[in-house]
């Protein structure tokens, strides 16, 4: 949304924005649209089912439901590493599943303008698990489509190793 230049600055129309749960991993700065965080968590054992696809480090019991979580730090290209006893879990409403991800620390909630994020498309060919790009400060934060976390058939192996533990 563009502002009209004959509108000042202070005149109390609100600019829209989207609330993201900042974190950062590896130096770099990521996001998720809070709109899809259930709750963040302590980070808890998992239970480590055979057939999971290895983008999944195991499953835990949230409320009754068993959530999946992803390695992001695999998907995003980083080291894998093993769970820490400051690392939190963050739990999204993906479409169909709940997921959850390991983050490295609590991270903060931001009111972020739509004016100040741009469809990753416009930066990357390929968007991977990137949904969009926003501009924090002097920052550069990349926020994360977990939608696209897992594959068709990543999604396939995770459902029928669900299904034989179940």
């Amino acid at each position: 949304m563009e502002r009209n230049p004959a509108m000042p600055v202070g005149s109390g129309i609100a600019t829209p924005a989207v609330q993201l749960l900042l974190f950062s991993m590896h130096g770099q700065r990521f996001a998720f649209d809070l709109a899809g965080v259930e709750r963040v968590v302590r980070a808890v054992a998992l239970t480590v089912v055979p057939g999971l696809p290895p983008a999944i480090r195991g499953i835990f019991s949230f409320h009754g439901r068993i959530v999946p979580v992803g390695d992001l730090h695999q998907r995003l290209g980083f080291p894998r590493r093993d769970p820490r006893l400051d690392d939190w879990l963050v739990v999204l409403r993906t479409s169909g599943r709940f997921l959850g991800v390991l983050l490295d620390g609590a991270g903060e909630v931001l009111a972020c303008p739509t004016s100040t994020i741009e469809p990753s498309e416009t930066v990357f060919r390929e968007s991977h698990l990137t949904r969009g790009i926003a501009r924090v400060n002097d920052d550069v934060v990349l926020i994360q489509d977990l939608a696209k976390f897992l594959s068709i058939e990543e999604t396939l192996a995770l459902d029928g190793a669900l299904d034989a533990h179940a």
